[in-house]
């Protein structure tokens, strides 16, 4: 893993417009018909970022390419550094919010 902590005003907002850009294709990927509508209505409703009133601004990235670590699965499953990566953020997010 690779974390970088976003601290200038124009890292942060250029991170921010690339949240809002793909947030809004995601949103588009709805289709108009009632039942996929609804769900595209309930999506738009989610609150998916607190970017803007975040104090600390990280940046997680998965290294593919890293000598580091015993290459647990990575040997024979090499998106098993993916996992890690987004488990390592579940954790973190899990761990932040239960002290607030």
């Amino acid at each position: 893993w690779r974390i970088v902590r976003v601290e200038s005003d124009e890292a942060r907002e250029a991170a921010l417009r690339n949240f809002e850009e793909n947030n809004a294709e995601a949103l588009r990927g709805y289709n108009d018909n009632d039942e996929e509508n609804d769900r595209g209505r309930k999506y738009a409703r989610l609150k998916l970022s607190g970017m803007k009133e975040a104090p600390v601004q990280l940046a997680i990235f998965c290294d593919e390419a890293t000598a580091k670590g015993a290459g647990l699965g990575a040997q024979t499953m090499p998106e098993m550094r993916r996992y890690s990566v987004v488990s390592a953020i579940t954790s973190f997010w899990l761990t932040a919010r239960s002290v607030g």
